[in-house]
């Protein structure tokens, strides 16, 4: 379990997290959906784009659309 200090810091866990449902479900992560409140910077999100992960942005502080 990771306690992330800044936003910036998302893409190390994530990059587990990736690997973890791959393996564990046997089916490739085709999106993610998350409020467009700045925690994805750009290496995240070329990181998203190089493995063919669509991101959904929602506007901010709206929890029901996620």
């Amino acid at each position: 379990m990771y306690l992330l200090k800044t936003k910036d810091q998302v893409l190390s866990p994530f990059k587990e997290f990736y690997v973890l449902v791959e393996r564990e479900t046997g089916k490739k992560l085709k999106c993610l959906k998350a409020d467009n409140g700045g925690e994805y910077p750009s290496p995240f999100e070329a990181y998203c784009k190089m493995y063919d992960i669509r991101m959904i942005k929602t506007p901010p502080k709206t929890p029901n659309l996620n």
